[in-house]
C-alpha cells in the first residue's frame, strides 16, 4: 500500500468525519495527475463534497504510474457516499450525488490537422488498449485568425 493511500485510510478511519473541513468549494485543474487517494482528501476537507469541481484531459497526464479516467472519480464519489451513509451520524448528513461528466468538445488551440493525426494515435491506442480509455465523442476546433 503506497504512503498516500495508508495515510487517507488512516485519517478517514481514526477520525468520525475524516479530516478538519476547511472548505466550501474547491475547483481542481489537472486532476488527471492525482491519485484516487488524494482526491479523497480533497473531499475530507469540503463541506459538502458535492461542491467539488474537477478539470483535466487524460491525454495529458504526465505523473508515472497514474493511469486516470473520469469514471474513477464517478467511482471514488459512489463508494464515499456508500461509506458515509454506514457511518451514519454526522458523516452521513451531507447526502454526495455521483457527478456527472462532461465533455468540451472544442479546442481553442490547435488545428484540424493536428487533431487528426492525435485522434489516429489514439484511436489506435484504444484499440490495442480499450480498458484504459474514457469514451469520448470526437473534437473539433475554433480558430479565429
Amino acid at each position: 500500500m503506497s504512503p498516500a493511500v495508508f495515510s487517507t485510510h488512516n485519517i478517514t478511519n481514526t477520525r468520525p468525519f475524516g479530516l478538519i473541513q476547511w472548505f466550501f468549494r474547491a475547483a481542481v485543474h489537472s486532476t488527471q495527475d492525482f491519485t484516487q487517494a488524494e482526491m479523497l482528501i480533497d473531499m475530507c476537507v469540503v463541506v459538502d463534497p458535492n461542491s467539488l469541481f474537477y478539470a483535466g484531459d487524460t491525454a495529458q497526464t504526465i505523473m508515472r504510474g497514474i493511469g486516470f479516467r473520469f469514471a474513477d472519480i464517478r467511482t471514488l464519489f459512489f463508494h464515499e457516499a456508500a461509506r458515509r451513509r454506514a457511518a451514519g451520524g454526522a458523516a452521513a448528513r451531507v447526502p454526495i450525488a455521483v457527478p456527472a461528466i462532461d465533455q468540451l468538445c472544442v479546442n481553442y488551440r490547435t488545428h484540424q490537422g493536428i487533431l487528426d493525426c492525435a485522434a489516429l494515435l489514439v484511436d489506435l491506442l484504444k484499440e490495442f488498449f480499450p480498458q484504459v480509455w474514457n469514451r469520448m465523442r470526437g473534437g473539433a476546433i475554433s480558430v479565429d485568425c
